[in-house]
């Protein structure tokens, strides 16, 4: 169960990183809008090679919802079906929404994945600062990260001489990092299998992280936001309260301020 965040905090930039499992046929996802006439897109690329594999565009009215679901549950998957591969980098003109799931152990060939779902963070409310933690069950096989990390100054790989995970500069832990760089964007990605007698861990850095967290057992997974800032980055009231003076006693000034929004 994961709350929603309310449409003030959405974005209008995403990067999600497939689901680690041993079918490995992709992911599906949800997109819904919180304004008339939005139009997103996404693209998607391969993680060996960086190439293009595929695209999605669509236009939504507020409230409206897109899923990418080509599949029936009940039966095989068909010859057909499609899904969102690799590194997806996702786009809109206005607030979205992105929840990202896998759907069903017909489609994942994996039970541990039936079915987990999680909001994917906007770009816009990637941190600086995380702790996090992991399940202490020990029949969960392992913790899964999928961290995509911000260089806004464009520093290329020296954005993480600065940049630290469990107290160690995060280069001396995954030294190939600089070189997972999401195509054409300043971002960087990383999918790791963490093991899951480790508890938690810290990350500090002058790279903001975003991404998420799942772990697996069978038939009990769990997933969630990584890193997921609360900024105010949207919002339709553009009218400001209106203020009205009450009056003034010994040095104190009474007024009323009221938003109609």
């Amino acid at each position: 169960m994961e709350m929603m965040r309310p449409i003030s905090q959405w974005g209008k930039e995403f990067i999600s990183l497939e689901f680690f499992r041993s079918g490995q046929r992709g992911d599906f996802f949800r997109v819904m809008a919180a304004e008339d006439g939005t139009n997103w897109s996404c693209k998607m690329y391969d993680f060996a090679n960086g190439e293009e594999i595929d695209d999605l565009s669509g236009s939504l009215n507020a409230g409206e919802f897109f899923e990418y679901n080509t599949i029936d549950k009940q039966g095989p998957p068909q010859s057909s079906a499609k899904s969102v591969l690799g590194i997806a980098k996702w786009t809109s003109d206005k607030p979205i929404m992105l929840i990202q799931y896998a759907y069903s152990e017909n489609w994942d060939e994996d039970p541990n994945w039936d079915p987990v779902m999680t909001v994917v963070p906007p770009n816009e409310q990637h941190l600086h600062a995380v702790v996090g933690s992991f399940p202490m069950e020990s029949d969960f096989k392992g913790n899964d990260m999928y961290f995509v990390f911000g260089d806004p100054e464009d520093k290329g790989a020296d954005v993480f001489q600065k940049t630290y995970f469990n107290g160690y500069q995060i280069e001396l832990i995954y030294p190939d990092l600089a070189n997972l760089k999401v195509p054409e964007s300043n971002y960087y990605y990383m999918r790791e299998i963490y093991p899951y007698s480790a508890s938690g861990f810290s990350y500090f850095g002058e790279s903001p992280i975003g991404g998420i967290l799942t772990g697996v057992s069978d038939y009990k997974p769990y997933g969630r936001p990584l890193a997921l800032g609360t900024s105010f980055i949207n919002s339709n009231d553009d009218n400001a309260p209106t203020v009205e003076f009450i009056d003034e006693s010994e040095g104190t000034y009474n007024y009323t301020a009221k938003d109609d929004q």
